[in-house]
Order: structure tokens, then C-alpha cells, then sequence
């Protein structure tokens, strides 16, 4: 019996050291579900694939390609969709990889749970580094959240990267697509816009995907870039927008809450740029920071969010925290606390614990697993 068509799309632009694995992990997925089809967008590509991209062509007929003058992953993957035959879109990006049984799992949900506000499942990822290998042994985008049902008031944080997520066409299509205007914070603006109409994201915790890092990638080598963007997105979830919006969502998320989201995301990338070597970043980053906000996050939430973007900032594995990362960075960082707590005005409970504690030689664990946070605390670190 045939199941409804999957349209997996894969944008790719000068992908050829990773496409290969990301296409054959697309491959190992179809022989669960093999009512695929896959759209391989080159993004005008000067290297190795459209070669690589020919050779799956040739073994298979469902792998299907499409070339276009660069333009950006937004646009390659709105070109994707609207060629796309099937009634449900899976992004993977060209360094990312399908894990597991990651696909079935989520079409099973998918069409078990299908409704009218259901926009599609999404799962979480774990983070990898250039040999595939896993950084870090906690999962990204697990949320704690009833029924794992993601609504657009559940968080105004990025909620998941397009490799997790398996959508209905026609959600994606109602919303709009990728704003091209803001790569690369167009998923985070993508995923709140379908929200917005009132629908929800459905939350699978049986299987994951692999979300690559590496130094050239936006969210690595362009941080303040990157921050900018999902700034503007932070400030367009937190508007009045009446039109074609759920009545309950048309004001927008409220003031306060955009204070916090922006003071938590610029807190947790301020850290990434540092540990980056941008320190001058890093202080203007940080300069979005409210006092009043900072103090309502604990001081072990800050640590995971240091440890986080420490592994992510020099894309080192989990296990080398402790020993050899850590110490590395210890006092560039205890440095940098101080003086954001100065700034604030030398009084802020939560930096001044949170140095007391950095500066205990026995803390190294910095223990990321130990309870599960509430959505709103900084989901915005998790984000490409």
C-alpha cells in the first residue's frame, strides 16, 4: 500500500566534502519509507557537486536535481518546495544527515496524528563535527511541552533547524517560504510565521538527526552577522501583525519576553564570540544584555549555555570539556562575566554566583543533563 509522497529537499552549494554521506543517509532512509522523492537544488556550484549530485541521479530515479544561479539557501530551498510533487516537505541541508529511522518515525506520527493545525513533526538533533562523529551527548530541541505539541506561545525562540523538520506543503506555502531578506535566521522566521496562523509543531523524541559543525558555517564564522539577523526575527515575532494571523497571537509576544529572549540569545552568543577570539563582538553582543533579566536565569543555566557554546565555538567533542577545553578558556571567560556585571552595575546576583562558582577550581562538569529546562530559557543558543 503506498503512503502519501515525501518530498525530501536538499540545498547545496559548494557541498562537496559532506553532500556524498548527507545523500546516502537520505538513501538509507528510503528503504523505510520508500515513497520519496529527493530534490537536490544546486546553488549555482563552483566545485565537485553537480557531479556528485549526477552520480545519485544516475543510480536512482527518485533523486531528481535542479541548478540556479547562487542565490542563497533560502531561495534554493523555496525552489525546492515549489517543484516539490509531494504532500509533505523534509529539509536536509548538505552537511546534515539523516539518522537512524529518523523519516518513518516522523511520517508515522505524522499521518497517525494528522489534523488541521497539525504544520508537521519535527525531531531533535545532535551535533556532529566533520567526520560525523557526535560533539556532545545531550540532543537539541528536546523540549519539555504537553502532548509535544510546539505552539507559537510555547517559546519566541528559534525552536529547531530545517533538518529537523518534516512539513506539510501546503503550511509552507500558506506562510510564505523563506524570507530570503534575512538568511540566515529565515527558518527561525519561517517556523514562527506557521505558528502564527495557530497551528503547532509535533515533537518526535524517537529518533534524531545530525546537524554538522564546522568553523565556515554562518553561525561560526559570521557571529555577529548571525546575531543581527535573529535579532530582527526576535523583534518581528514581538509585533502586532493582525493579518492572516490566529486572533490570539495578532499583538504579538509582549515586550517583557522579547527583553528576555534577546538578553538570554545575546548572553549565549556573546560567550560563543569570545571563545571565538571576537572579543570586540563579544562586548557589543553583549551590551543587549538587561539586568533585570539575566538575574532571572540561574546561574547553572548559564553555565550549560558556556559549556554549550564553548564545544560549538572550537567544535570539540563533550568529553574534552573538563579537562582540556575548559581550562583553556576559564579565565577569558570569568574575566568577561565581570565586566558584563559591571556594566549592569556591579550588583547582578546571577553573574556574581555564576563567577563564584566558575572560579571554584573543582567545577568543571558544568552538567548539562541534569534536568530539563523550561522552553523559554535559551532554546536560542540551540540554533544554526
Amino acid at each position: 500500500m503506498h503512503k502519501p509522497l515525501l518530498s525530501v529537499v536538499v540545498p547545496c552549494f559548494n557541498a562537496e566534502m559532506t553532500v556524498k554521506k548527507t545523500l546516502l543517509s537520505v538513501a538509507a532512509q528510503m528503504e523505510q519509507y520508500p515513497d520519496c522523492e529527493v530534490i537536490m537544488v544546486d546553488d549555482g556550484s563552483t566545485d565537485q557537486t553537480p557531479d556528485i549530485i549526477r552520480q545519485f541521479e544516475l543510480w536512482d530515479k527518485r533523486f531528481n536535481s535542479v541548478r540556479q544561479e547562487n542565490r542563497g539557501v533560502s531561495a534554493a530551498r523555496n525552489k525546492g518546495v515549489e517543484i516539490a510533487e509531494g504532500k509533505y516537505i523534509a529539509f536536509l541541508d548538505a552537511d546534515d544527515l539523516f539518522l537512524g529511522n529518523c523519516v518513518s518515525e516522523r511520517m508515522r506520527v505524522l499521518l497517525d496524528e494528522d489534523n488541521q493545525d497539525l504544520l508537521g513533526a519535527f525531531c531533535p538533533a545532535v551535533l556532529i563535527d566533520s567526520e560525523s562523529k557526535v560533539m556532545l551527548s545531550s540532543r537539541m530541541f528536546e523540549y519539555s511541552i504537553p502532548h509535544n505539541r510546539l505552539y507559537y506561545s510555547s517559546t519566541p525562540e528559534s525552536v529547531f533547524n530545517p533538518s529537523c523538520l518534516i512539513a506539510k506543503k501546503e503550511e509552507l506555502l500558506k506562510a510564505g517560504g523563506f524570507d530570503v531578506s534575512i538568511t540566515p535566521a529565515e527558518d527561525y522566521d519561517l517556523w514562527h510565521k506557521m505558528m502564527r496562523r495557530g497551528g503547532y509543531f509535533r515533537l518526535v523524541l524517537s529518533c534524531s538527526i545530525g546537524w554538522r559543525q564546522h568553523p565556515s558555517s554562518a553561525a561560526h564564522s559570521k557571529i555577529l552577522s548571525h546575531y543581527r539577523r535573529c535579532k530582527q526575527v526576535t523583534g518581528r515575532i514581538f509585533e502586532e501583525s493582525p493579518d492572516n494571523e490566529a486572533e490570539v497571537f495578532s499583538g504579538g509576544y509582549g515586550s517583557s519576553v522579547y527583553h528576555f529572549s534577546v538578553t538570554s540569545r545575546a548572553f549565549s552568543t556573546s560567550i560563543m564570540a569570545l571563545i571565538a577570539g571576537q572579543y570586540e563582538d563579544a562586548v557589543e553582543i553583549s551590551r543587549d544584555i538587561k539586568k533585570i533579566m539575566i538575574e532571572q536565569i540561574s546561574a547553572d543555566r548559564l553555565k550549560q549555555m558556556i559549556k554549550f557554546n564553548g564545544i560549538r565555538a572550537m567544535c570539540k567533542p563533550d568529553e574534552q570539556w573538563s579537562i582540556i577545553l575548559w581550562p583553556m578558556v576559564k579565565d577569558r571567560v570569568i574575566s568577561f562575566i565581570s565586566e558584563i556585571n559591571e556594566r549592569l552595575g556591579g550588583n547582578c546576583n546571577s553573574l556574581m554566583l555564576l563567577k563564584y562558582q566558575l572560579e571554584d577550581d573543582n567545577v568543571y562538569d558544568f552538567d548539562m543533563n541534569s534536568e530539563k529546562e523550561p522552553v523559554a530559557e535559551g532554546e536560542a543558543n540551540w540554533r544554526k
